[in-house]
């Protein structure tokens, strides 16, 4: 057995994610003199400092960030209060339909409001582990070296979500784990991994209709009875959620509430986000321009190599999905990296399940591509924000 076969195990990618962003989240917290509440981002526009937990730290005169909201569901998870605990949940129905990952949260913490905010940043933290294994494991199958799973957690955005106890790393994770258990024609264990996928974040549901489009048009290759159980359930358990919501938030509309605020004409809010940074008149405005100029990148190099990939239909159908969700964002997304570099995580996944499925040597750029920018997106974290 030569060194490459030695080192082609599912241990070195989880170990290598492990110790980066091990090394990341130390120096984070002595940025925030070792306070993992800092990461909650509470600011006291939303949170009471005299009734809120006494362990949370609380920003003056801020609105804080979406960490807050998911650290108060993990204190009382199923809610019918939009104030408690000092903190009030600025729109319930929309925070609460992601409920796994404040789920998780709580389960970790075994309901201790002292532990919970360690075990917001260890939820996340194992979701990298795992997301590099589920990697690992998936290029092995193409065929290629595990170490190309460490490419799928060393995504520059995940680097926000950790700093500021959001959704989408967990979102990622039981996304990647169901593309790989339907790859493996594990349709009931894809279905159900899917469902956490949606009840983590809802943009999820997207995948359901790329397999939908897979069962459609590659009949000969895929039948929707095969397929049924991916496809329609998590609609199911997406719109049960929502009538549950419904009735608890005095018929709150949720979709609504999305629809009227994050989507729009397509490209309407990218132009208008491109023209506020010419010229850049700042460092972070920069960060912003290079940021999207490396998105541009990445996406075209999908388009590129897209009809050579031998990524499965539903991937390829999910990927084109996110591209076009993106395009159809507001301002509201287009304002700063904390926010689309959070939406861009599926538009990332499925594009480098494309891309490393093609005979091309874009991946070995991009794979060296997205450690620098992860290398230097940690730096301006720890910095500069």
């Amino acid at each position: 057995m030569n060194y490459r076969q030695q080192s082609d195990t599912l241990i070195l990618p989880v170990v290598i994610i492990a110790i980066l962003y091990t090394i990341f989240l130390s120096l984070l917290f002595v940025k925030h003199d070792h306070d993992f509440s800092a990461l909650v981002m509470a600011g006291d526009l939303f949170v009471d400092a005299n009734a809120a937990p006494p362990n949370l730290s609380i920003i003056t005169n801020s609105a804080g960030y979406d960490g807050q909201f998911y650290y108060r569901l993990a204190l009382t998870p199923f809610t019918d209060q939009q104030t408690d605990w000092g903190i009030t949940i600025d729109a319930p129905a929309y925070r609460q339909q992601r409920i796994v990952y404040p789920l998780l949260g709580r389960l970790l913490s075994l309901g201790n409001p002292v532990l919970l905010p360690v075990s917001l940043v260890i939820v996340n933290f194992l979701a990298l582990c795992t997301l590099a294994w589920l990697g690992g494991k998936y290029v092995q199958a193409i065929p290629l070296h595990a170490i190309w799973g460490v490419s799928f957690a060393l995504f520059p955005g995940f680097l926000l979500t950790l700093s500021r106890d959001t959704t989408e790393i967990v979102e990622i994770a039981f996304l990647f784990a169901a593309i790989l258990a339907l790859c493996q024609k594990r349709q009931f264990l894809g279905g159900i991994l899917l469902i956490l996928a949606v009840l983590t974040k809802e943009t999820a549901l997207i995948m359901s209709f790329g397999l939908l489009l897979e069962s459609l048009f590659i009949r000969h290759r895929r039948k929707f009875q095969e397929l049924w159980f991916p496809i329609i359930m998590p609609i199911v358990a997406y719109f049960l959620w929502q009538t549950w919501l419904k009735s608890i938030w005095d018929n709150a509309s949720v979709t609504g509430t999305i629809t009227g605020i994050n989507f729009g004409l397509p490209l309407v809010g990218l132009s208008h986000f491109i023209h506020s940074l010419l010229p850049p008149p700042g460092h972070l405005q920069q960060v912003w321009l290079l940021e999207l100029f490396c998105m541009a990148l990445f996406i075209l190099a999908v388009t590129y190599v897209f009809l050579q990939s031998a990524a499965r239909q539903f991937i390829k159908a999910s990927w084109l999905l996110f591209v076009a969700l993106m395009f159809l964002l507001t301002q509201a997304v287009w304002v700063e990296d904390w926010a689309f570099l959070r939406v861009f995580s599926e538009t990332y996944l499925f594009g480098m399940l494309i891309l490393l499925e093609a005979q091309s040597t874009l991946k070995k750029w991009f794979l060296g591509v997205v450690t620098f920018s992860w290398i230097l997106l940690a730096i301006e974290v720890l910095k500069m924000r």
